[in-house]
């Protein structure tokens, strides 16, 4: 019934203007609203494995925006937002987020060291992520568990259907 996900993101050092905009990682919202509808809840785990300070793009959220469903703000989108926060982390933190949590990083600066990041997802696995992301691989990590998985572990990555 739960589906994990996982991937890493490198952002190279020493290039300035590197920097992800405003986003979510799903939003299910029906319009109408079917009844008895409950919101699907994940977790996202981002694990820092380098110091990320200012220069280097530290993560900027919105607290309490998960519970907003219909808070929308437009792709590309940069623009300081009232009551967001800024956090530079330590490598070894690890963040848990909603999924549904705003979030951006603040640009680099020509200052910027490596910044690398492991992110593990934990969704219904009736939310599907089929939106095609960075490079393309001939097999993924999900691929190479599922050649020899059994039952349980088929669950996990997202075969689990009502």
């Amino acid at each position: 019934q739960v589906a994990f996900d996982a991937e890493a993101r490198v952002v190279p050092g020493g290039i300035p203007g590197l920097r992800v905009s405003w986003h979510i990682h799903f939003r299910i919202v029906p319009d109408p609203m079917p009844p008895f509808f409950s919101y699907p809840q994940g977790i996202h785990c981002l694990l820092y494995l380098d110091d990320v300070d200012a220069a280097s793009g530290p993560i900027c959220l919105l607290p309490g925006s998960h519970l907003l469903p219909l808070l929308s703000i437009p792709k590309n989108n940069d623009a300081d937002r009232d009551g967001q926060l800024i956090l530079p982390v330590k490598a070894g933190t690890c963040l848990l987020l909603h999924s549904n949590l705003w979030h951006r990083t603040i640009p680099t600066t020509k200052d910027a060291h490596q910044r690398r990041v492991i992110l593990f997802g934990y969704n219904p696995s009736w939310v599907r992520q089929d939106v095609a992301r960075g490079v393309k691989v001939d097999a993924t990590l999900t691929d190479e568990l599922r050649r020899d998985a059994g039952p349980e572990l088929r669950e996990l990555l997202g075969e689990f259907f009502w």
